[in-house]
Order: C-alpha cells, then structure tokens, then sequence
C-alpha cells in the first residue's frame, strides 16, 4: 500500500484539505490499516486480520470509484446491486 498520510493533503498556501474528501477517507483508512497491523500479535488477534480485510477492501472500493469517479460507491450505493437491478428491470416493464 502507498505511504500516503492526511499531511499529504495540506494546502500549502491555506493549509485546507477541502475538496480532497474522497483522498482523505482513503489515506485515513490506510492509517488505519496500519495501526491494526501494528497490534498483531501471535495469538488471541484474528480479530484484527478481520478488521485489516475489510478495511482494505473498502480501501479498494473507494479506490476503484475513485478511479472511474463513481458517486454511487463511494457513497456506498452501488448501481450494480441486485436489488437495484431487480428495481430497473420491473420499471422497464411498466
């Protein structure tokens, strides 16, 4: 994983991070992710493998929708979900 933390995203004129919202959730996630690690020990932790997955799998969805600017996913609704797919298909029908 990039080493990118939330200083990265500092103005350096109006030290703001408004507008890098998306950047941010990502670069706090992967911070995140680190800290988990950090606290793996050799026994008594699988909790912790399960949270560092999920973490990171969100940490690729963002990504992903990053990359093809996809409102939907990074918001956490997704266009390709069967439930909204059963919902387009029955207005089609109409």
């Amino acid at each position: 994983m990039d080493k990118v933390q939330l200083k990265d995203f500092i103005h350096a004129q109006w030290g703001s991070i408004v507008g890098q919202e998306k950047e941010i959730k990502i670069a706090v996630l992967k911070e995140e992710v680190e800290v988990f690690r950090s606290r793996i020990k050799t026994h008594d932790t699988g909790h912790l493998y399960t949270t560092i997955s999920t973490l990171e799998h969100r940490i690729n969805e963002l990504e992903h929708a990053l990359l093809f600017n996809d409102s939907q996913m990074l918001n956490g609704t997704f266009e390709g979900d069967s439930i909204s797919q059963k919902g387009k298909n029955a207005a089609m029908d109409d």
